[in-house]
């Protein structure tokens, strides 16, 4: 299975108009690091980590009009994510869950053995379709950033109502003198279970929510290359936590025999605990 890097734009699809039907892989890694605890400031809230995926065919005969009545998805596909982890000194091999409808996931809540270290590499495979061919990303590392609205004590009290405005502090890749793709992430913390946390529930995300979606983002990344994020003050409610994240974005490469706006893309950040009074 040879791998490519995926590329991101609309004039590839020309070239590819004449293949009609091809097979669309999206695949994404991420991860958060651990934020304080407002329950047992003793015992942090965990990382979190999350590897995605999207399986299914989409029909470029006519490639200026690519939406999501041409994408139909592949569900029933076998899949695994492979990795070394150098803070256990052992190699995983784990499964991914088919959720039915070409999407297939791996979370840490679910599985513990699966957690996202930022100086590894992954490689998610995954054998099915008509032809049971296998497709495949290698997910690389991305870079760190931090939220520069969080002290360093990584907890931060606002009043309810306004929004929340996240500003990175990453440069500009050297590449391309512009900034990396990123995605904002909010996940609620119930003060009865607070360690119940998982990035498959999100309470609020700018992070591509289906296949369609996720194409979208491979063909155009330009609204996720910003400064800041503000994620409307709507999504908190007073006396609330919650875990606000920012994932800077690296893509990494896709096997050959994928669709050319196919993309594999690993993320990893910062986040803190907001305190909503």
């Amino acid at each position: 299975m040879k791998l490519r890097p995926p590329r991101a734009a609309l004039a590839l699809l020309i070239f590819a108009a004449a293949c009609g039907k091809q097979t669309f892989l999206a695949a994404a890694l991420i991860g958060t690091p651990p934020v304080p605890n407002p329950i047992s400031p003793a015992t942090p809230l965990p990382a979190q980590s999350l590897a995605l995926a999207y399986l299914g065919t989409i029909d470029t005969s006519n490639p200026t009009k690519i939406d999501s009545s041409k994408v139909a998805t592949v569900p029933g596909a076998k899949g695994d994510l492979s990795f070394h982890s150098a803070l256990k000194n052992k190699d995983f091999d784990l499964a991914v869950t088919d959720r039915g409808d070409g999407s297939y996931t791996i979370d840490s809540q679910s599985n513990a053995d699966f957690n996202y270290e930022p100086s590894q590499p992954y490689t998610l495979v995954l054998v099915g379709g008509d032809n049971k061919e296998a497709y495949g990303a290698k997910l690389l590392p991305a870079p760190v950033t931090t939220i520069k609205e969080f002290p360093s004590t990584k907890t931060l009290t606002v009043s309810a109502g306004p929004d929340f405005t996240v500003t990175r502090t990453d440069a500009p890749d050297a590449s391309d003198g512009r900034l990396l793709p990123a995605f904002v992430a909010v996940m609620k913390v119930d003060p009865q279970n607070p360690s119940n946390l998982s990035l498959n529930n999100l309470l609020y995300s700018t992070l591509p929510k289906d296949g369609a979606a996720l194409l979208k983002f491979a063909l155009s990344d330009a609204n996720y290359r910003k400064a800041s994020f503000v994620i409307p003050g709507a999504t908190f409610t007073k006396g609330g936590y919650y875990v606000v994240a920012l994932i800077v974005i690296k893509y990494g490469l896709v096997s050959e025999n994928t669709f050319l706006g196919s993309t594999a893309m690993s993320g990893t950040g910062d986040a803190g605990l907001l305190v909503v009074q």
